[in-house]
């Protein structure tokens, strides 16, 4: 399989080394290249297969309209977000390109970039909606001894808590920065995956047993260690201001950009997400005194139910 990874970041190059591994020709589209827009176009349409998306949430529409040819490609997603201003997930914004279900895969799970570039043991999901005409192609291109591909039907669920496990991450980097402990961070997690999980059945979205240990992976492997963008923002903005911290990470925090979302899928659902909208509320608040009452606030009344 001919393969191109849009995106070159820590990501797409972990990804770059597991495809090549599988003896498959692999190469990356950055951000130069589409400065000429002809030459990336005309360089998919003759040799590229299959197309990943290894890039930041925001960044995908603009580069999609750059490339003319997508309804002949499978498509992987591999980023976790959404997208500020339409509140749409990866599925979605690919959509409206023209691309066929069945050709939209998306690959989300409890993985570090460095670790799998250090052929660490990971298991990953990967959600479609096809027919089994591409699936094992598709699985084929990423799994190995070390990295473990586990097939879930549905696509939406898994890219809708690829979003939110950030804002819970965030949630558990600000418990940390007050002072709280792993109780603390554990009754988050838990409240989280219920949250979550309320939020998809108010929208209908498909969740199958086995969706679930991979939902629950990824959220835990997010919220526990300072290699998350998103758990080390939490941490920050305790005491430094949400711009200091977004430039002292230096790199894309999701869940800054998911948080903007919160109040649109509050309304969609017809939901209270009582986590996802004290981070919201958190990144817009200046005075930490404040911040530490609403956490505080937060976190006591998570009712029993919810764990």
């Amino acid at each position: 399989m001919r393969v191109r990874i849009v995106g070159d970041g820590a990501w797409g190059t972990a990804l770059h080394k597991l495809i090549k591994e599988n003896s498959h020709e692999v190469s990356f589209i950055t951000r130069k290249d589409f400065t000429k827009v002809k030459r990336v176009s005309d360089r998919i349409n003759t040799d590229a297969e299959v197309l990943i998306l290894a890039l930041p949430t925001q960044a995908i529409r603009s580069v999609l309209d750059k490339i003319d040819c997508l309804n002949s490609k499978i498509i992987v997603n591999c980023t976790k977000g959404i997208e500020r201003r339409t509140h749409q997930l990866p599925f979605q914004i690919v959509s409206e390109k023209n691309v066929r279900r069945e050709q939209y895969f998306t690959l989300i799970g409890p993985s570090f970039a460095e670790e799998v570039k250090a052929k660490m043991p990971t298991i990953v999901n990967l959600g479609h909606n096809s027919e089994d005409k591409y699936i094992d192609l598709v699985k084929s291109l990423f799994e190995r001894d070390y990295f473990e591909v586990k097939v879930v039907h549905g696509i939406a669920a898994l890219e809708l808590a690829g979003a939110f496990k950030n804002l819970y991450a965030i949630a558990c980097g600000i418990t940390a920065g007050l002072g709280f402990g792993m109780n603390t961070r554990v009754k988050v997690i838990l409240a989280g995956l219920e949250e979550m999980h309320d939020l998809m059945m108010k929208l209908k979205f498909r969740v199958e047993d086995e969706t679930i240990p991979g939902i629950l992976g990824d959220l835990i492997l997010t919220c526990n260690s300072t290699e998350s963008r998103n758990f080390t923002f939490g941490k920050l903005i305790v005491n430094l201001s949400v711009e200091e911290a977004l430039a002292k990470i230096n790199a894309t925090v999701e869940g800054f950009y998911a948080a903007d979302s919160v109040n649109y899928f509050e309304e969609k659902g017809n939901i209270r997400l009582l986590l996802a909208g004290m981070v919201a509320r958190c990144i817009k608040i200046e005075n930490k005194h404040i911040l530490k009452q609403l956490v505080t606030d937060t976190i006591a009344k998570i009712p029993d139910s919810k764990i």
